[in-house]
């Protein structure tokens, strides 16, 4: 039997001191160089993937942009539905999220990310999920503008 698995998104934009390190380098590096404007297709979601039985797995805290997936953390957690009424940070202060991703041996970062891409968690699915956030956020900001209008308006 498969686990299942659901992705919740968070589009904002990521603080220049959240950057990371290398990202940091290569925008300094870029400097000299002709600068393109930040890309749009930048999204934060959280994959989370639990037994037959939705107790126990794991939360995934992952980052896509122009479809390129970035692993941040891995939790592991005997409980999956009560770390999906938490917020991401919130998750991460009340248990330990694991060691960042990046600093993991490459060996088990490899394991970790076939074992997600046997899921379909790939760069088809980053794209998914950037198009959706987008169509979000324009719903978000068109619902928006009509509940400004109709403040406005009384």
């Amino acid at each position: 039997m498969w686990p299942i698995f659901n992705i919740i998104t968070n589009r904002q934009p990521l603080p220049d001191e959240e950057q990371p390190e290398q990202q940091q380098q290569e925008d300094k590096n870029k400097q000299n160089e002709e600068e393109q404007p930040p890309s749009e297709n930048y999204c934060d979601f959280t994959i989370f993937i639990s037994d037959k039985n939705g107790k126990k797995g794991i939360i995934v805290e992952a980052t896509s942009m122009d479809t390129e997936i970035s692993y941040n953390s891995v939790l592991v957690s005997d409980d999956v539905s009560a770390q999906k009424s938490l917020h991401r940070f919130e998750r991460q202060i009340k248990g330990y999220a694991g060691p960042d991703f990046s600093t993991l041996d490459e060996r088990i970062q490899g394991s970790i990310t076939e074992y997600l891409e046997g899921f379909g968690i790939n760069e088809h699915l980053a794209a998914f999920v950037e198009c959706m956030s987008l169509d979000k956020d324009q719903r978000l900001y068109m619902a928006w503008l009509a509940n400004l209008k109709d403040f406005i308006n009384h």
